[in-house]
């Protein structure tokens, strides 16, 4: 009888096993460093030629002050609204007049990802919106559900490295390895 005909089917050695278990962590943290989106960064460009005096940025639930901006310059914050928002930006214009202009885009608490707003004139010139969603909202059973992104990529990182694992060892064992 030889060696393979005396081997159990799915025989594989620990070193075998140390080697997926790292392919599957390698898996799971690099779809955690890809698909998790951070912060929701807001940038406010003065394109007009004349200065946004004690500008404010709000958000539901929170302000942020962003001081003066000059002609041809910008501001950038992280913001975290409490909940569904969206932008408006509040300013002293040259004359005086208080200003408030509202961004047409919309946003969670937990969003990512970022905006950019160009203002002209006391208007809204262009709006720059690539906001990712990092939670999935689901209704299961009369019951609300968020679950967040990077764990859903993260599972699935787990379960194809499981499947590959499972397709190798297979493999090898049919292979007489």
């Amino acid at each position: 009888m030889t060696r393979a005909a005396n081997r159990p089917r799915f025989a594989f050695s620990l070193r075998s096993l140390f080697v997926l278990i790292m392919m599957a962590a390698c898996i799971v943290a690099l779809a955690m460093i890809l698909f998790s989106s951070g912060p929701l960064s807001v940038t406010i460009r003065n394109a007009g030629p004349d200065q946004l005096n004690d500008a404010i940025l709000h958000v539901t639930g929170r302000s942020y002050p962003l001081g003066n901006i000059s002609a041809g310059d910008s501001r950038t914050v992280a913001v975290n609204p409490t909940s569904e928002s969206h932008l408006e930006i509040e300013f002293v214009d040259r004359s005086g007049n208080n200003s408030r202009l509202i961004v047409d885009c919309y946003f969670e608490a937990g969003y990512g990802g970022t905006i950019g707003v160009g203002i002209r004139d006391n208007k809204i010139e262009n709006v720059h919106d690539r906001v990712l969603a990092t939670s999935l909202d689901v209704f299961v059973h009369d019951t609300y559900l968020i679950i967040r992104w990077p764990a859903i990529i993260a599972a699935l990182a787990i379960l194809f490295a499981l499947a590959a694992a499972f397709a190798w060892m297979f493999l090898r064992t049919r292979n007489g390895e």
